[in-house]
């Protein structure tokens, strides 16, 4: 390793860029990573939609006509009456 970055780890400074010299001056900051798992980011997506209004979109689909995949997302998109501790 270069002394310079072997000073920076030995004084605990961690914001060395890979592939940067810490001891050279940029003009713009080093933008930190976050590395984002779009997964969940689409499931998050997902979710929103259903919350939204995408039980309406499906009551809607359903008084164009019936057929059973429409059907049984309305089934599953229903609520059981309440009916509280007996």
């Amino acid at each position: 390793m270069s002394p310079s970055v072997t000073s920076s780890i030995s004084r605990g400074k961690t914001d060395v860029v890979k592939g940067q010299d810490p001891g050279s001056e940029s003009s713009s900051p080093p933008t930190p990573v976050s590395p984002r798992l779009v997964s969940l980011d689409a499931f998050r997506g997902f979710i929103m939609f259903w919350i939204v209004g995408g039980g309406s979109l499906v009551l809607g689909i359903q008084s164009l006509g019936h057929n059973r995949l429409i059907d049984m997302l309305v089934y599953q998109l229903s609520h059981s009456p309440w009916t509280a501790f007996l």
